[in-house]
């Protein structure tokens, strides 16, 4: 009997200990799977981590160029007058200064600053004091490819709007094509934006605005609208580019000539001014994404008559600078 009983008793010991074995080793397991999940955990947050930081920060920025054909930018620059067209003149200490040798002086520095972006190339209408027709200036740069005409020019006093300094910029009305004006008269803003940036203090001639003006003489596109009255917008436009003047400052005032346009340090800051608001509108240096409201007017023109000018107050978003 007492042998039955301690078969039992050992029987039911060793029932015990093996249990007990058993949930040791469970536990074991279950904690060794816990901390092998841990560091699978661990791993992929550090691995999303390193994923994370390696991913470029959102550029405040743009880039990419408006322009976007396989060759290079073209831009024509025009120095206007030449040769027997003085263009417009002034007397300043006993000199008579004309504007076909400032707008040369000036054209070249243009010239310089545009070479200096990537992807453009400049051809000059004319490089010395020689006369050409505008139809012969936009024929050339018909032949040249060209997608933009910068016809530089300085100012004088006369008929049909109200100021007597100042810069402004002469651009398509929109009668031949609309939607292209619009663009024509943004880079004539981003130009003017410049320009009145551009004096030694920060202060440049004062913005007069968008000049539109209209042929007086009832000459119609073939649209039946009337064409636009400068030469170089309106033979540009039919050519299928565009075609600005740049009217830096007025030679007969002694302000602007004193202030811009007297020395080749001045000339050179109106230069680049140009050029730099040219590659902010095509985007040929790179832009903020932020924009402001800027500022200026159109001055509708119809006849040499100022009663018969509009001066519609105009705001642009343009893209700011670093």
């Amino acid at each position: 009997m007492k042998k039955i009983i301690l078969a039992i008793i050992t029987s039911a010991l060793i029932v015990t200990l093996a249990a007990c074995g058993q949930g040791g080793d469970s536990s074991s397991s279950e904690a060794s799977s816990a901390s092998s999940a841990s560091q699978k955990q661990e791993q992929q947050e550090a691995k999303e981590q390193e994923e994370k930081s390696a991913e470029p920060e959102e550029s405040d920025t743009i880039q990419d160029c408006k322009y976007t054909k396989d060759e290079p930018l073209v831009i024509e620059v025009d120095p206007g007058h030449g040769g027997g067209d003085g263009g417009a003149e002034a007397v300043w200490n006993g000199e008579t200064i004309l504007e076909k040798d400032v707008n040369l002086r000036l054209a070249f520095k243009l010239a310089n600053h545009l070479k200096k972006y990537e992807n453009v190339k400049v051809i000059m209408t004319r490089e010395d004091d020689t006369a050409s027709e505008i139809h012969e200036r936009i024929a050339k740069a018909a032949d040249d490819k060209a997608d933009l005409v910068v016809s530089v020019h300085n100012n004088a006093y006369g008929k049909g709007f109200r100021y007597k300094d100042g810069c402004m910029v002469l651009a398509a009305t929109g009668n031949l094509d609309e939607e292209k004006a619009k663009e024509d008269q943004l880079l004539g803003a981003y130009i003017l934006r410049e320009l009145a940036k551009a004096g030694p203090d920060g202060a440049g001639p004062a913005d007069r605005g968008l000049l539109l003006r209209y042929n007086e003489d009832g000459e119609t596109y073939e649209n039946g609208k009337l064409q636009d009255y400068y030469g170089v917008v309106r033979r540009s436009a039919l050519a299928g580019f565009t075609g600005i003047v740049i009217e830096h400052g007025y030679l007969d005032n002694e302000k602007d000539y004193n202030n811009y346009l007297s020395t080749d340090e001045q000339l050179e800051r109106l230069a680049e001014a140009d050029a730099r608001g040219i590659a902010a509108y095509y985007r040929l240096i790179p832009v903020k994404k932020e924009t402001e409201k800027y500022k200026t007017q159109h001055i509708i023109m119809v006849d040499e008559n100022d009663e018969n000018t509009q001066y519609i107050k105009e705001e642009y978003d343009l893209n700011l600078l670093d």
